[in-house]
């Protein structure tokens, strides 16, 4: 039997009706395929898996339409009348009570602080993730930035200066030559279709002006990391190194700040928020003409509004307000007599140690060793048999996912076992000193 790669749509229009029945039919981003889409390719095969994340966007109206919905409605009862959340095919799996299983472990973000916030306000906490092995590098986590533009609402409901302000960006980090802050794999997420009109017009006039940058657009495209300018309605399933946001929505020329976030506002707005602020390898660069200190929290009704103001926080100040306290927060693990013994002995020796290293709350570094002259990085990770070391759900994914995950973060991981400091305290410290000070292969 051949492996067919292809759309519900395809496999329903090209495959005669007596193709043969496959064995499996799997599908994927299954959030957005609607039941009748699927409901053909289903048919075609013995067995379905369906793969998806019921917390991404769903299946809409959204290019059905010809007119797509205003960015400025004041009316959110007509851009509910434009924009419709349809069921997907994973929704009603879940609802039919179809075998599933979760899938939490989280290793494409290079910095925890890329899928903090999703991991909380979307997944409860769940997912595990791993640190960088860099306390503060230029080019990981998320930066805030404020531009203090002004959201031309009442005419073309776009923010020019958010728009040169993004497209100033990417074209520094284009024709940047140094190789430690360059980065040309970027993508751009605009929060209203018009932003994303702006911002593209605005790129294309620069492209024009200049062969350099248009040199630089041409190598990202060849190696698989084509420059994009993308809108929430769209945008799901990519992902780049680095990614660039434009909020839009901000005061108008009047100064009053209107709590009207196009396809936010409505039901499962906080979906499409989720989509937006997980593309990211790297690092996020948010630039917005709004604090959170601008949205009245009782204006803020929907949860796609909410979750908005709380990421502007987030962003700003790293903290998530709503969830301290919480049981979704990183539960908090007591620092072990062996921990305590082995930082103040490591610390002797001149090395600076940081506990419980991480945002994950079941997986954190027990101990991390940073040189006193360097210590935005840390040198060497200590692996504990403790209350992470035994938070791993088998062993499988303790003495080997995690290696591989810590690895490709840039990681230098050394198990300790406790026994072996209780046999010689001096000996595990010698270990991991040399260890420590040995040259990175």
């Amino acid at each position: 039997m051949p492996i067919v790669l292809a759309s519900p749509l395809s496999a329903s229009t090209l495959l005669a009706p007596e193709f043969p029945a496959f064995d499996l039919v799997v599908f994927d981003e299954a959030s957005q395929i609607p039941v009748w889409d699927a409901a053909c390719a289903i048919s075609r095969g013995k067995a379905s898996v369906i793969v998806g994340d019921s917390k991404q966007l769903p299946p809409t109206n959204f290019f059905d339409r010809k007119d797509s919905p205003s960015d400025d409605s004041d009316a959110e009862g007509d851009l509910g009348n434009q924009l419709e959340n349809l069921e997907s095919v994973l929704d009603e799996s879940i609802a039919a009570g179809l075998g599933s299983l979760s899938l939490n472990w989280h290793y494409r973000s290079r910095d925890e602080r890329l899928i903090e916030f999703a991991n909380r306000k979307s997944y409860g906490g769940t997912l595990q993730t791993f640190p960088a092995s860099h306390r503060a590098h230029p080019n990981l986590g998320v930066e805030f930035r404020f531009v203090g533009g002004i959201y031309d609402r009442g005419n073309t409901a776009t923010n020019r200066i958010e728009a040169v302000a993004v497209v100033a960006e990417l074209t520094r980090r284009l024709l940047d030559d140094d190789a430690c802050t360059a980065n040309r794999s970027l993508g751009v997420v605009t929060f209203s279709q018009a932003q994303q009109t702006l911002v593209q017009d605005l790129l294309d006039e620069a492209v024009d002006k200049d062969g350099k940058l248009r040199e630089r657009m041409a190598e990202a495209a060849k190696l698989g990391e084509e420059v994009f300018v993308k809108n929430l309605e769209n945008v799901q399933g990519d992902e780049r190194a680095t990614m660039l946001f434009s909020i839009c929505y901000g005061r108008d020329a009047n100064g009053v700040m209107y709590h009207n976030f196009g396809p936010l506002n409505l039901a499962g707005g906080e979906r499409r928020l989720n989509v937006a602020v997980t593309r990211a390898r790297e690092k996020i660069v948010l630039f917005t003409s709004i604090r959170s200190s601008d949205l009245d929290p009782a204006k803020c009704n929907k949860a796609g509004a909410q979750h908005l103001r709380e990421y502007l926080a987030y962003a700003e100040l790293g903290v998530i307000p709503s969830t301290s306290g919480s049981r979704d927060t990183p539960r908090e693990v007591d620092v072990s007599a062996i921990e305590s013994a082995l930082k103040d002995a490591l610390e002797s020796r001149g090395w600076r140690v940081d506990l419980h290293v991480g945002r994950s709350r079941d997986y954190r570094v027990s101990l991390a060793l940073a040189d006193k002259s360097a210590p935005e990085r840390w040198v060497l990770g200590v692996e504990l048999d403790g209350a992470f070391y035994a938070a791993a759900p088998s062993v499988i994914d303790r003495e080997t996912v995690r290696d591989g995950v810590l690895k490709s973060l840039d990681w230098r991981i050394l198990k300790v076992s406790c026994v072996d400091w209780l046999r010689d305290p001096s000996k595990v410290i010698e270990r991991i000193d040399t260890a420590a000070r040995a040259p990175k292969v």
